[in-house]
């Protein structure tokens, strides 16, 4: 984890930083593949468009991933992006870590818990976007929220890549993913009395 030594320690129901890894991902194009972003909120899970209806489960590094890509021909070289976002969702992810859901590259509309291991979806289930990772969201934003509000610069358009101390500001992270004053106090009951009206 970039974050081993963090201030923060603890955060709403329990959500511990130590050792949990923090992701940026985009799910699908946000200008022609909204639903994407749609379907994963329905379906409690985060798809990656990279890897086609190629099978991972027992690609446990790299080299097994890029040996796949290339005998299913999506990749020549072991450098190529393919091998590389496939290998981080498949391997480099694990169930408890963070990932930050964004809207182009200004702003974000989700954040994520992976609660689960890679599979593939069954084809009648979709048949693009197959890659999957369970997930609980831990929030989600309509509309969605300035990049200002979680991050210390910009972000990229890679489809998946970890967030570095230098991008994330985690403060900012854990008052997100804090109980907020609004939703603890919109059960409380107000009063007002307006005296002397003229």
């Amino acid at each position: 984890s970039y974050f081993p030594n963090s201030d923060i320690d603890v955060v709403s129901d329990g959500i511990d930083f130590a050792g949990r890894r923090v992701w940026k991902m985009s799910l699908g194009n946000t200008l022609s593949e909204a639903d994407i972003f749609e379907n994963c909120r329905e379906q409690n899970y985060i798809l990656l468009g990279w890897g086609e209806d190629v099978d991972f489960v027992g690609c446990n590094d790299r080299n097994a991933v890029f040996d796949k890509c290339k005998v299913e021909g999506l990749a020549d070289k072991l450098t190529d992006y393919v091998v590389s976002s496939v290998n981080l969702f498949v391997n480099a992810m694990s169930v408890g870590d963070l990932v930050v859901i964004s809207d182009g590259n200004r702003k974000f509309r989700g954040i994520a818990e992976i609660n689960g291991d890679y599979h593939l979806l069954p084809a009648q289930e979709r048949d693009q976007y197959r890659q999957c990772r369970p997930v609980k969201w831990l929030k989600v934003y309509e509309p969605s929220r300035p990049r200002e509000e979680l991050f210390k610069r910009a972000i990229s358009q890679m489809t998946l890549y970890e967030l570095r101390p230098t991008t994330l500001d985690m403060n900012k992270l854990a008052r997100l993913l804090a109980p907020s004053a609004e939703a603890q106090s919109s059960n409380d009951a107000y009063v007002l009395i307006i005296d002397e009206i003229n």
